[in-house]
């Protein structure tokens, strides 16, 4: 059944309220019939709305723009792991004069360096490196005939006290992974805060264009007590200060009608906009002539809720909590590894290298590699600054933002708990207030109608007709908005419950499967 009785050409709107048999648009010019046949289900939907917005919206742009950082603490956290390498060519032309008859007086040399060099999470570091170079010198009193050396070392270093195998470089990266992880949460709930704020843009496009139709039809019940007033002056029934009152409501009405619909316009416009609609959405279709659907998300949200005596479990913790919670775990992480690299450095390294000599370069090259003159080198090193004042200073930042993220994670936690019990409470008395408010409705409009018969039997004077028609019109207002409420709260328990994803998943699914390019 229609929430309103509505005048003939305004029956698209029951179709938006209740889906009344009848085509909203069935009167509406062939090619406004046109554009709106573009439109699933020939009405602006919210899942036609969302589902637009994820394909064209620079809000949704906007929100996806915060995916490529999630790799960003992951990746930063394992750049000490990552491989380094080292290319160099270098080329001397020294002629100095010789300072002595041992020293030479030409030196030119051409060389190659490449080395590669790696850290990995055992708290190891491995270096490699190959030089090539030929040389030839020339001595005062001595000549030598230019050679190629070839040479190459292995380095080995493990750290034992600072990041002692690995111990600081192992939790760094597991706290990069942990904060990539948050991140996706952060963003998941991120579109989450993006759909409810184009969800409640299209409940708002709705309510304006209920106004709308509301004061029209003040409008028109105010002509009509216009007419009937001039009608009992004529017949002496009236006078003509009665006259002057209702026309003056019939002033105030149609002044409350323009700016309602200069209301919806606006609302209009920016929805198109938003969504980037082709411009005959603007040009074709009045919007107050627009059917707009609402959807009915209560019912669902009033089962998963349960009874207010007996309300349902806490759902899985949200996005918000999820994230909370590794956030704090990265940050324990954190403060470990920092802690840890306060420690000095002590270090046991060693070096194993060869080198080749020849005039030849193949033969320096293969001397090098076979290894047939060796040498090694072994050491322990130690190290540390005596005030450690950065590393001290480093701990305890890292010691605050651990402190504090188990902080927020446990605030995050009792308000997903008090937030799920407000949703549910807020819904059952939304839900109810809307019974009360449907009610109220009904018996105004009853009231409206028979005050109007008693008007006209002259039983009641104008006063008493305005006022209850303004009442009526009221109640039916009160009644749109309270349409809206209960669905907000609706969405608020699907967001605690973690379903705006998988819905906003299917939607694009379904909108990437359909032609919808108007």
């Amino acid at each position: 059944m229609c929430l309103r009785k509505l005048p003939h050409h305004r029956a698209f709107w029951a179709l938006c309220l209740s889906l009344c048999a009848a085509p909203a648009w069935a009167a509406l010019p062939k090619d406004a019939q046109d554009l709106l046949r573009t439109l699933p289900q020939n009405a602006v939907t919210l899942d036609v709305v969302l589902g637009r917005a994820m394909k064209s919206s620079d809000s949704f742009e906007a929100v996806k723009s915060l995916y490529p950082r999630i790799e960003a603490p992951a990746l930063s956290a394992l750049a000490a792991l990552d491989w380094k390498l080292n290319f160099e060519v270098s080329k001397l032309e020294d002629r100095r004069e010789a300072t002595n008859a041992f020293a030479p007086r030409r030196n030119n040399t051409f060389g190659g360096k490449i080395g590669a060099s790696k850290y990995f999470l055992s708290g190891t570091s491995l270096a490699l490196e190959v030089t090539d170079g030929r040389t030839e010198l020339d001595f005062p009193t001595i000549s030598i005939a230019p050679f190629v050396e070839a040479k190459s070392s292995i380095t080995l270093a493990q750290n034992l006290w600072k990041d002692s195998f690995g111990y600081a470089t192992r939790r760094t990266a597991e706290s990069g992974e942990l904060q990539k992880k948050s991140l996706e949460h952060q963003f998941e709930d991120s579109i989450d805060d993006w759909a409810l704020e184009l969800t409640q843009v299209f409940y708002q496009a709705w309510l304006a264009q209920a106004r709308a139709v509301a004061s029209a039809d003040s409008v028109k019940r105010r002509e009509k007590l216009v007419h009937v007033t001039r009608t009992k002056m004529k017949r002496g029934t009236a006078e003509r200060p009665d006259v002057l009152q209702v026309e003056s409501f019939l002033l105030s009405d149609q002044s409350q009608k323009r700016t309602a619909d200069l209301e919806l316009g606006n609302r209009w416009r920016d929805l198109v906009v938003a969504l980037k609609l082709n411009e005959e959405w603007l040009t074709t279709v009045d919007p107050i002539e627009i059917p707009i659907r609402l959807d009915s998300p209560m019912i669902a949200a009033r089962d998963d809720c349960g009874p207010p005596s007996k309300l349902a479990p806490l759902p899985a913790p949200s996005t918000k909590v999820r994230s909370a919670n590794l956030e704090a775990q990265a940050a324990a992480l954190t403060a470990e590894a920092a802690e840890n690299s306060a420690a000095p450095a002590l270090q046991v390294f060693g070096t194993v290298y060869a080198n080749g000599v020849d005039s030849n370069g193949s033969n320096a090259l293969g001397e090098m590699l076979g290894f047939k003159n060796p040498g090694f080198l072994v050491g322990l090193s130690f190290s540390m600054p005596l005030s450690q004042y950065a590393e001290r200073a480093a701990a305890r930042q890292a010691i605050s933002n651990q402190m504090l993220a188990e902080a927020r994670a446990s605030i995050a936690k009792d308000q997903f708990k008090l937030g799920w019990m407000k949703a549910c409470l807020d819904l059952n008395r939304l839900e109810h207030h809307y019974t009360l408010k449907k009610q109220a409705y009904e018996n105004q409009s009853e009231r409206a109608r028979l005050e109007e018969r008693r008007f006209a039997i002259g039983r009641v004077n104008t006063l008493a007709v305005v006022q209850s028609e303004d009442d009526a019109t009221r109640a039916e207002l009160e009644l749109r908005e309270a349409e809206i409420q209960r669905r907000m709260a609706a969405w608020q328990v699907r967001r605690l419950q973690g379903k705006i994803k998988p819905y906003l998943e299917n939607l694009l699914e379904q909108v990437s499967n359909k032609k919808f390019s108007k």
